[in-house]
């Protein structure tokens, strides 16, 4: 909050904002989001989710193309591409043209939301731009196995440090990573910052919640 948590009885409030520790103060990882761990992933459908320039992060057509591209060459998988409302003109001119068989375009501008939902409950291997925060703790909260797609940062910030905080903790594989040998695997255990959240809020409240899926 713009305001002093005091102000408040529960804040949930993402580490990389980096405040103080308090009674009334929920950290989470990253934003919340609604999706959930996944028993249905397939490791032979892929989603690459695309994201664009923001003040943390200079976008570069090229430099994003070709990573996605050296992606697209891993023979067993079948990808869908989905760009965001930030994706620049640009780059989905430049995703549209990309002739791979097993490479389908899903855009943002076709109000895809249901579709997206779908992928993200199927795709056992998520590649993110590293510029989205909110798309990369979508991925980790399906259980899926993820990398991410390096950007040219603008500055050095909480959230431009994000995705190698992340891969620290073995929760994603950065491209650079992976492309000199190291495994894309699932994290050991999907995140559910919602669920957890809930809990701790009613704990917090009182409340006794019987069932907790």
């Amino acid at each position: 909050p713009s305001l002093s948590a005091a102000f408040f009885d529960i804040c949930l409030i993402p580490w990389h904002d980096k405040t103080v520790q308090a009674s009334n103060i929920i950290h989470t990882e990253g934003p919340l989001n609604s999706l959930r761990p996944s028993n249905n992933l397939s490791a032979k459908k892929g989603l690459i989710l695309v994201g664009g320039k923001s003040k943390h992060f200079d976008w570069n057509d090229e430099h994003v193309l070709k990573q996605i591209n050296t992606v697209l060459e891993q023979p067993t998988i079948s990808w869908t591409v989905a760009d965001s409302p930030r994706t620049p003109a640009s780059t989905r001119a430049l995703l549209q043209d990309i002739k791979n068989d097993r490479l389908h375009y899903l855009s943002s501008a076709d109000k895809n939301e249901a579709a997206l939902s779908d992928l993200f409950q199927k795709a056992g291997v998520i590649w993110v731009s590293e510029d989205s925060m909110s798309m990369i703790y979508e991925s980790l909260s399906t259980g899926a196995a993820i990398g991410i797609l390096s950007v040219p940062k603008a500055q050095d910030s909480r959230l431009a440090g994000v995705p190698s905080s992340l891969s620290e903790k073995k929760l994603v594989t950065l491209f650079d990573d992976w492309s000199t040998g190291q495994a894309l695997v699932p994290p050991t255990k999907p995140l559910f910052e919602s669920q957890r959240c809930a809990l701790a809020v009613a704990s917090l409240l009182g409340w006794s919640m019987m069932n907790s899926t």
